[in-house]
């Protein structure tokens, strides 16, 4: 008998009321529709027998891209934080009197 590495991480099938899948593999959720339970089946089994080579291939896929949130900013002087979005007056600060 041949014992290989076991999975890097977990995975769990939950079936949805709508006849599709929520697949949870570590800290990912992928779902899947109804008419998507061949293709799932496929992509888990491409997942088992080359984990690696799929987490890459998803990792670079732009579907999980990290570089699309924001660090958070600084102000070197002080170290606070730096507010991600420009600062926006208070409504009382925008009324006109009349």
């Amino acid at each position: 008998m041949e014992f290989k590495r076991s999975l890097p991480y977990g995975v769990t099938i939950n079936p949805v009321n709508n006849g599709g899948y929520v697949v949870e593999i570590g800290c990912q959720t992928l779902a899947y529709g109804e008419k998507e339970a061949v293709k799932m089946v496929s992509d888990l089994t491409e997942y088992i027998y080359n984990p690696d080579k799929v987490m890459e291939k998803y990792n670079n896929s732009g579907k999980n891209n990290h570089n699309s949130v924001p660090e958070p900013r600084y102000d070197d002087e002080t170290q606070a934080d730096v507010p991600l979005t420009p600062e926006v007056p208070s409504l009382a600060e925008n009324t006109r009197t009349r």
